[in-house]
């Protein structure tokens, strides 16, 4: 299966509201709005915080196309579609609030502006667009955050450039920088989030190097902040033990992996639906380690449910979801 580099995407409502000099604001209501959508998002309600984003959306819009808590809204409706790989949306909507906060005037539109350009630039990693990512120049973006925080996701975009760049060991020391930032005893409560990112992206780093334990010990490092943080129907915890299974399959751990890519498929289920491309992609690997565990009857039980899917789903083909897990191994090597 797909090995899930993770993105680490902030949420804008986190600004701070604007001094008096600046011409463009968001209301402090607009803001605890957006921290409901994201607190929602965390606990696996992902349709009610698309509703709420949406809601907000259409009322920025009744009062004019040009203004920050439309952008701001838009940004966060993409980071959400993101989560969900609903890449699309996310690009439309991403281009969208760009385009409006970049009319701006005021320190705070400049901020807004700053961070969604930062994700649009990790969409595009995500969808392996490097060419894209780097047109935005994600180096002098980070130079106008005014928070360490969002300069320290910054950093993490720009390692995720350098891992597509197969520059994995200039990555895995920025991450370890970034790491040890959100690890201050002053930042580690509210950097769950951000830790379990960076660990996942260390343990896929580490997997493609072939350090498989420190590929499974920083994986399970990430699983454990990730559940201190979201809910247990959050996409990215579905993603982080598809990883697992993934490394436990190059472990020839067999029994582990086929646990791992069970949940994982079964999470996916719930929040993607049954005819989305991971959740297919899972189940496939899934029924590749009931194989491999000496599971014949119940792999074949799977794979035919897999199989199913595919045939139903929207997309005419699913060739590039399909791949064996040693192949996409062999892929990260090179």
């Amino acid at each position: 299966m797909r090995l899930s580099h993770l993105i680490l995407l902030s949420c804008v409502a986190a600004l701070p509201a604007a001094g008096a000099e600046t011409a463009a604001t968001v209301r402090p209501e607009i803001i605890r709005e957006l921290s409901r959508a994201v607190q929602l998002e965390y606990q696996g309600h992902l349709k009610e915080a698309e509703h709420l984003l949406l809601g907000m959306i259409r009322a920025a819009e009744a009062a004019g196309e040009n203004n920050l808590e439309l952008g701001v809204a838009l940004n966060n409706l993409a980071a959400l579609y993101v989560v969900t790989e609903r890449h699309q949306d996310a690009e439309r909507n991403f281009l969208r609030s760009i385009r409006i906060v970049e009319s701006l005037p005021g320190q705070l539109a400049e901020q807004v502006m700053a961070k969604a350009k930062l994700h649009l630039a990790a969409l595009y990693l995500d969808l392996g667009r490097s060419a894209d990512a780097k047109k935005l120049d994600v180096t002098t973006l980070a130079d106008k955050l005014a928070s360490p925080e969002d300069r320290a996701r910054a950093k993490s975009t720009l390692a995720g450039l350098l891992v597509l760049q197969n520059d994995r060991k200039t990555a895995e020391q920025i991450y370890l920088e970034v790491l040890a930032f959100w690890r201050d005893p002053a930042r580690e409560d509210k950097g769950q989030v951000e830790i379990a990112t960076i660990l996942n992206n260390l343990a896929v780093i580490a997997l493609a190097q072939d350090r498989l334990e420190v590929a499974r010990t920083r994986l399970e490092q990430a699983l454990e902040a990730w559940q201190r943080k979201f809910g247990p129907k959050h996409p990215n915890m579905a993603k982080a033990m598809g990883n697992m299974g993934t490394v436990c399959m190059e472990l020839k751990q067999y029994d582990d992996a086929a646990m791992w890519l069970d949940r994982a498929t079964s999470l996916a289920r719930e929040v993607f639906g049954e005819l989305h491309p991971f959740t297919v992609t899972t189940q496939l690997s899934y029924a590749q380690a009931l194989k491999k565990a000496g599971r014949k009857s119940e792999a074949g039980h799977v794979a035919k449910l897999a199989s199913e899917a595919r045939k139903m789903m929207r997309n005419s083909s699913t060739a590039a979801y399909t791949v064996d897990y040693r192949d996409l191994i062999k892929a990260n090597r090179r």
